[in-house]
């Protein structure tokens, strides 16, 4: 799928037939294929990690637990891999939990278009998206579908406990009412490349 968004590095159908765009945009994907590669690969583990720690506080405590988990783990394992590597990385939604994980303005409009791409029957599993910036950084979001684990703090119908404890954590939680597919954000990463790196 074609990405409305400027500096994108994928191959525009628009440029075949023109030589020297296309050997340019081959280059850049060529070039990006690593980044996406490592993108993904932290992306697996900042998974990885947060469900494991979610899954063992629902067994041991229930879903309430959960909440506490999730509101100091994630970003907790955020940060250490941010700090391990060169990327920034963090989670993002158009229907926030944390307002410190609120989108800018070019996320906003990826989840937005991720949300089209859901609509028009690709797999939220499979949705992503990466592109270079004016300024020679790298950023890459991949799409958060909705599990059925994440029913119990994100779904339409919480218990009364788990409700109150969204209150006192998220007073302005706008996060609920999802039901499994659904796009419940996505995985924001972003580094910092030299101009030269994507010529």
């Amino acid at each position: 799928m074609l990405s409305r968004f400027p500096f994108v590095f994928l191959i525009p159908f628009a440029f075949v037939g023109n030589s020297a765009p296309l050997v340019a945009e081959e280059t850049a994907t060529a070039r990006s294929e690593p980044l996406i590669r490592e993108a993904r690969g932290l992306i697996k583990s900042y998974a990885g990690q947060l469900k494991a720690a979610l899954a063992q506080a629902i067994k041991t405590d229930g879903p309430v637990a959960a909440i506490e988990v999730c509101s100091h783990k994630s970003p907790e394992i955020a940060h250490n891999l941010s700090e391990k590597s060169a990327w920034t990385i963090g989670r993002t939604s158009l229907k926030l939990r944390n307002p410190a994980s609120a989108p800018d303005d070019w996320e906003r409009a990826v989840l937005q278009d991720f949300e089209k791409r859901r609509r028009a029957g690709e797999d939220p599993k499979t949705i992503d998206h990466a592109e270079w910036a004016a300024d020679g950084t790298f950023r890459y979001m991949k799409a958060i579908p909705t599990q059925e684990m994440c029913l119990a703090c994100h779904g339409a119908n919480l218990r009364p406990d788990v409700r109150r404890q969204l209150a006192e954590y998220y007073p302005e939680d706008q996060a609920t009412g999802y039901d499994i597919g659904m796009i419940r954000g996505a995985f924001t990463l972003r580094r910092g490349i030299s101009p030269q790196a994507k010529e």
